[in-house]
């Protein structure tokens, strides 16, 4: 798999709280390592970047999904580094992966917005990962990034079953967003797995927008 970049947009303020930005700074003070293999050096490193599997686009969902790279052995580790473990030195090679992918389908974007982690997950986390991933995206596609989608309640979905996954996600559209009927919006993620946060997304931003279509790091099979 091979990287692209880009250059600076007009993007929402990002919400770190001080967990998060203490994480943050431990990124900065503490030697850099792979996620995947844990060597000294950039993350992911040239042999864990070989060993991911290409994945496009996602046929399985009833929404149009792309994603980067399957969800598995080492991009489950760049995600968890990122999510769990709040290590960001990953975060910017998600991001060139996932406008790599939207590159490569050709999806055409005025507006980049993410899925909204769940509250509780904000609040262990510090951050919203999601969100700042779009921050990332929307740069390197040159794009505006806007907050137009909350999760309002809702089950949290990591460590759920298909079943309760596929439940009511809580994620709806943010009173005052408007993207406009003319916009082309893409929903960033980091992780798709049954994609009912990401349908519950898409599906809410399609009545106020000319076309949606998701975007992930990871997808799981």
């Amino acid at each position: 798999m091979r990287a692209l970049g880009g250059r600076d947009h007009q993007a929402d303020a990002v919400t770190v709280g001080p967990y998060g930005a203490a994480m943050g700074l431990l990124d900065v003070v503490l030697p850099s390592a792979c996620a995947g293999c844990r060597r000294p050096g950039g993350s992911p490193c040239p042999e864990c970047l070989d060993s991911m599997r290409a994945v496009g686009w996602v046929r399985s969902l009833p929404v149009p999904v792309v994603a980067a790279v399957a969800y598995e052995a080492v991009a489950r580790e760049v995600v968890a580094d990122v999510k769990f473990r709040s290590r960001r030195s990953s975060l910017g090679w998600m991001a060139d992966a996932v406008a790599g992918v939207v590159w490569w389908a050709r999806v055409p974007v005025d507006t980049v917005t993410w899925v909204p982690a769940s509250r509780s997950g904000r609040r262990r986390r510090g951050f919203d990962q999601g969100q700042m991933l779009a921050r990332e995206v929307g740069r390197r596609l040159q794009c505006p990034v806007r907050g137009l989608l909350v999760r309002e309640g809702g089950a949290r979905q990591a460590g759920l079953g298909r079943r309760d996954r596929l439940g009511d996600t809580g994620i709806r559209t943010r009173d005052s967003a408007d993207p406009g009927r003319a916009q082309r919006v893409l929903v960033v993620d980091d992780v798709v797995t049954t994609g009912a946060s990401m349908i519950a997304a898409v599906e809410a931003l399609r009545p106020g927008a000319s076309d949606v279509v998701g975007a992930a790091f990871a997808h799981k099979r």
